[in-house]
């Protein structure tokens, strides 16, 4: 009898805030090790076929593999959406600050009374 094994690697997409900081590089960087994990199981998957399990194992195991590769690909998805969101977001300064005067300075117009 053959054995088949499953690689079940989580999408580690879970954190909304995580990729805040992270640069274009990195989010490509985890496209291609999704990609190379997508590669394996699509391989599992033609290797299932010539596998001496029975029909039933085998179509469990093909449905766990499919779901499997269904996962990485949104994750890929959610991460490009990510991209393209974070490119239409414009870039404003932090430095500049908005004051309308007397009410509320800004640090450059700031007037000190003593009395």
């Amino acid at each position: 009898m053959s054995n088949v094994s499953i690689n079940m690697a989580a999408p580690s997409g879970a954190s909304a805030g995580g990729a805040a900081g992270s640069s274009n590089t990195g989010e490509s960087g985890r496209i291609q090790q999704l990609m190379k994990q997508i590669e394996g199981l699509q391989k599992q998957l033609k290797d299932l076929a010539d596998s001496s399990l029975s029909p039933e194992d085998k179509k469990m195991m093909q449905q766990l593999l499919l779901d499997q590769i269904k996962l990485l690909q949104a994750e890929i998805d959610r991460i490009r959406q990510q991209e393209l969101q974070e490119q239409k977001q414009p870039q404003e300064p932090m430095a500049l600050e908005k004051g309308d005067g007397i009410n509320r300075p800004t640090r450059d117009n700031r007037v000190d009374l003593y009395i």
